[in-house]
C-alpha cells in the first residue's frame, strides 16, 4: 500500500528535516527561559524544531509497532496524518509564528482541518467502509 509507505517516510523524513531547521535556525520557537531554551536569534527560546523531531520520531515507532499487527491498507497513513497534525497543532503555540483569528496561526487552522480528515478516513476504515480520497 502506497499511503502506508509514504506514512513510515514522511515521519522519518520529518524527524530528519527538523534536525536540518534546527542546524539552519529556521522555524524557531518563542523566547523562553527554560533550562532546554537554545539560543536563536539574538535570544533563548524553545527549540521547536527538536521538538518536532522527538515527536516525529515517536510517531515513527508507533507507526512501526502498529505496522507488526498487519493493519488494512491505508491506516498507517490516515494514523500519521492525524498524529501529526495533532503534535504541529501543539507545538505551535510554542513556534514564533503570527496568529491569526482566535489567536491561532494558520498551519493550526491547517491542523484542525487535517485532523478531523485523517481521523474521518481512519475511522471508516474501522466501520469496513470503502474509502477514496
Amino acid at each position: 500500500p502506497l499511503g502506508d509507505l509514504f506514512a513510515i517516510g514522511l515521519s522519518a523524513g520529518e524527524a530528519v528535516g527538523r534536525l536540518g531547521c534546527f542546524f539552519g535556525g529556521c522555524c524557531f520557537g518563542k523566547l523562553c527561559s527554560l533550562p532546554w531554551a537554545v539560543h536563536q536569534h539574538g535570544a533563548f527560546r524553545h527549540p521547536t524544531q527538536l521538538y518536532l523531531a522527538v515527536s516525529n520520531l515517536a510517531i515513527l515507532i508507533v507507526l512501526i509497532c502498529v505496522e507488526r499487527f498487519k493493519p488494512p491498507e491505508n491506516r498507517l497513513f490516515y494514523l500519521q496524518g492525524a498524529l501529526y497534525c495533532t503534535v504541529r497543532f501543539t507545538i505551535e503555540f510554542f513556534r514564533d509564528s503570527p496568529s491569526t483569528s482566535f489567536g491561532l496561526t494558520s498551519a493550526q487552522y491547517a491542523c484542525l482541518f487535517g485532523f478531523v480528515f485523517f481521523s474521518i478516513k481512519f475511522a471508516q476504515l474501522f466501520h469496513g467502509r470503502k474509502v477514496s480520497l
